[in-house]
């Protein structure tokens, strides 16, 4: 989930503006200003109605499409844009580039779509990788209650699940019990008639004197050292009620533990699944991404020859005009020579 969580924010981060060069934002405002080539077209021409547009100027009205801090940034884009170092852009050139950034606009716009599906997707598998490491702890908790249910070893546990399974009655018991005194039983009785009920593996005969000694302090409230027949019943029968409650607790904590157990497999079985899943769709889209990566840069690299043969050609141009310049200033002035003599 973690890793996943970094994507999803490294997706997030694609779409937070305050990221985002000066040129996309600047092909975003053109996208949603100016809906057409058309209305595009009319905005150069009125940005330059004499033909041709200086830096000063198309800071401007750049920074009339779109709040940009960064002057230097839009006259590095205006400096990419002119070529021949003239210091001006031509209309047909800046339609050219503001159509190209409203056109990337678009397929940024598109780009932006799928990143939301991705965020969305990640979410979904957030969400269900909790869910799947919340069924498993709710297992491992209902383990670990019913592991400690059955370790409970306590001596009114013993004693509890001793009398709940000879299903006796109190009374009837405790007239087993050795006689007692003017109707009371002292600690050393109450120890002695306990340990005979031990056997067959119940663990009351290997309870130790200071725990029964423990639990018999436990039941006498007023602390005189001895207990009634009427305290000694209610006692016993309340730790044969509790013991009856855990035996219930267990049964019921066993199929709980089952029935989550069942879920928390089967989820992460279908997580598991998932996650291959998507780990062959991922690197599908890699593949695709690398091809698409590449194609761009044969494109971006065609684009950057073209530009260069461009600009040698227009330099070329400039040095014929100045060399046909040249010649015919040399002509016009060996003529003169000429026409002197």
């Amino acid at each position: 989930a973690e890793a996943m969580e970094q994507q999803m924010k490294g997706e997030e981060r694609k779409l937070d503006r305050s990221l985002k060069p000066f040129k996309p934002i600047l092909g975003e405002a053109l996208m949603h200003q100016f809906s057409t080539k058309k209305q595009t077209d009319e905005l150069v021409r009125g940005w330059a109605p004499k033909g041709e547009i200086p830096l000063i100027e198309f800071r401007k009205h750049v920074r009339k499409v779109v709040e940009w801090p960064h002057v230097k940034d839009i006259d590095t884009f205006f400096r990419e844009m002119d070529d021949d170092d003239g210091g001006t852009l031509s209309v047909s050139e800046l339609q050219n580039v503001l159509q190209t950034l409203r056109e990337e606009a678009k397929e940024s716009d598109k780009s932006a779509e799928k990143i939301r599906e991705r965020i969305a997707f990640f979410k979904r598998r957030i969400e269900r990788t909790h869910e799947v490491a919340e069924l498993t702890r709710l297992a491992e908790r209902a383990d670990e209650q019913l592991a400690r249910l059955r370790a409970n070893k306590t001596a009114a546990a013993l004693l509890g699940a001793e009398l709940l399974r000879r299903n006796a009655k109190i009374a009837d018991l405790l007239t087993g019990w050795a006689k007692i005194k003017d109707g009371d039983i002292t600690k050393k009785e109450f120890r002695l008639n306990v340990w005979k009920m031990g056997g067959a593996g119940n663990g009351l005969d290997e309870l130790k004197e200071t725990q029964l000694d423990e639990l018999f302090e436990s039941l006498d409230d007023d602390g005189g050292g001895s207990l009634d027949t009427d305290e000694l019943k209610a006692a016993l029968v309340q730790m044969r009620e509790a013991s009856q409650e855990t035996d219930k607790e267990i049964s019921r904590l066993k199929k709980s533990t089952v029935d989550l157990w069942k879920s928390a497999k089967a989820a992460q079985l279908e997580r598991r699944r998932q996650k291959k899943a998507d780990e062959m769709e991922a690197a599908a889209q890699r593949e695709q991404a690398a091809r698409e990566a590449r194609a761009m840069e044969e494109a971006a690299a065609r684009a950057e020859a073209a530009k260069a043969a461009k600009l040698e050609e227009l330099r070329r141009r400039k040095q014929e005009e100045k060399d046909a310049y040249d010649e015919m200033i040399a002509e016009k002035r060996k003529a003169m020579k000429s026409a002197g003599k």
